[in-house]
């Protein structure tokens, strides 16, 4: 796809309006599918996980355990499914499990794209709507379609963490289910040894499916990739403002209130500063350090510094180098405080008292 020009014009603005028509119906079919492709695969390869190591456990236990699996023969006939129709019994361990590991990614990957094919022929592109009017009604018009592409771009969908946790919970309900449901007859000394070596296993799993995920999730996120259109909104909006005598003075108002606001907010936090420097001076702590604390709510720098002094006084260190920090990037902090945040970064002492 053609990429969007870095400026828009009044010459180039109905070639812009197509193009940005292609970004907007090519952002919302990518959205759509991803809205069905994330939850579809992931669930999919979060199974297939799962009967990768039920089929693990099934072929590397010893034969008195088989009871077991016996008990648990639709998994069981599942593994068995899976596992034969992409290997042989008598096929090499080394062949064996990388072409079910290799299946096990493969599988999703091959459901994405069928589900991106079909929603991709389904899919039904809509023109732009650029109402017919004055220049500044189309640039607003145009400026609204690229925050709508923004819009689509920015969603994000963290699964994830949720189907790790859900793979970790599928092993201890297999866990669960094998002690309680089936009640197997184990003494309580294998009980325990068995629970500890699943707690380790499980933590080594978490991390290396963590790890597999991740590389899955990279793979599966080929199919659903946004459209690159660079800063799109920027460049709509400039036009707008190029356009629009009216907006870009209601803008610059809305810039000189939000300065005064700001303005009025650091000489409110002096203030409240000055009355907690006052009241330290008077031995009244609590009061001092209530109204450093709202200096430094409201964004001034030194207000900063005295809070998070009374909170090293009370040993809130991670307060202390919370607001140390927040001071420092303010850029109005001095060396002193640069210093004393790396003593308290680095875990050293800091004496601090009152007075």
């Amino acid at each position: 796809m053609k990429n969007f020009p870095s400026t828009i014009t009044a010459e180039n603005f109905n070639d812009v309006a197509k193009l940005t028509s292609k970004f907007v119906s090519k952002s919302k079919k990518k959205s759509l599918i991803r809205k069905i492709i994330k939850p579809v695969s992931g669930i999919l390869f979060l199974l297939l996980s799962f009967l990768l190591v039920y089929g693990a456990i099934f072929n590397l236990c010893d034969p008195e355990d088989m009871f077991v699996f016996e008990k648990l023969e639709p998994i069981t006939k599942l593994w068995t499914l899976f596992s034969g129709t992409f290997t042989t019994v008598d096929m090499a361990w080394y062949l064996y499990w990388p072409i079910l590991i290799v299946a096990t990614f493969v599988i999703p990957l091959l459901v994405s794209a069928i589900i991106t094919i079909i929603v991709s022929f389904v899919y039904k592109t809509t023109p732009l709507d650029i109402p017919e009017g004055s220049d500044a009604e189309k640039a607003k018009a145009l400026r609204q379609s690229a925050m709508e592409i923004k819009k689509q771009s920015d969603e994000s969908d963290s699964y994830e963490i949720v189907f790790t946790i859900a793979f970790l919970a599928l092993l201890v309900a297999f866990i669960v289910f094998a002690f309680i449901v089936l009640k197997i007859p184990f003494s309580m000394a294998t009980i325990l040894s068995s629970l500890v070596g699943m707690a380790i296993v499980g933590a080594i799993l978490y991390y290396v499916y963590s790890i597999i995920f991740l590389i899955f999730a990279i793979f599966n996120g080929k199919f659903y990739e946004m459209p690159n259109c660079g800063n799109i909104v920027a460049i709509a909006d400039a036009y707008w403002l190029s356009v629009d005598p009216e907006e870009a003075a209601r803008r610059k108002e809305e810039e000189k209130r939000k300065a005064r606001e700001a303005e009025e907010k650091r000489a409110l936090g002096a203030e409240k500063r000055i009355l907690g420097l006052e009241a330290e001076r008077n031995g009244r702590y609590s009061t001092a350090k209530q109204y450093f604390k709202e200096a430094a709510e409201l964004g001034d720098a030194l207000g900063m510094d005295n809070y998070a002094r009374h909170c090293l006084i009370e040993g809130k260190r991670s307060d202390a180098i919370y607001w140390l920090q927040k001071s420092i990037d303010t850029g109005e902090a001095d060396e002193t405080s640069r210093e004393l945040l790396r003593a308290l970064k680095n875990g050293q002492h800091i004496d601090v008292h009152y007075n």
